[in-house]
């Protein structure tokens, strides 16, 4: 099913602990994630403008807050898993992408990690959920 609409975030600022450094390496001081959530046009594309017509990210940008500030993380990896474990949870989105990074890396630049999740894949991780 092609999908033609989205629910974007970009630069969602987490207050995180990531990593471990010795003390002469730097420290990234900024964690971010851009989301994007493939959704029903129908979810977009309103006539009645209520907030039972479209999906309320609120609550899962809220939650992913949370998660980040449940503690400390070895690895970008395991918070973006955490992440999108959340995003499962929300039935209307078919399926997403997520960018995680932080900065700097060395004295400048940003590194993360990227995970793309199609409508067929999402279906068979909250299956396995249930």
């Amino acid at each position: 099913m092609a999908y033609q609409s989205s629910v974007k975030l970009r630069g969602l600022s987490l207050n995180c602990d990531i990593g471990s450094y010795a003390m002469s390496e730097v420290v990234p001081n900024k964690h971010r994630l851009d989301m994007e959530l493939l959704v029903e046009k129908n979810l977009i594309l309103i006539e009645e403008d209520e907030m039972a017509a479209v999906f309320d990210y609120d609550p899962l940008v809220e939650e992913i807050i949370q998660i980040s500030l449940s503690g400390k993380f070895n690895t970008q990896e395991k918070l973006i898993t955490l992440i999108l474990k959340a995003c499962l949870k929300y039935y209307q989105i078919k399926a997403l992408s997520l960018f995680l990074y932080k900065a700097p890396v060395r004295e400048d630049g940003e590194l993360g990690i990227t995970v793309r999740i199609d409508e067929q894949e999402l279906e068979k991780m909250r299956q396995r959920l249930q």
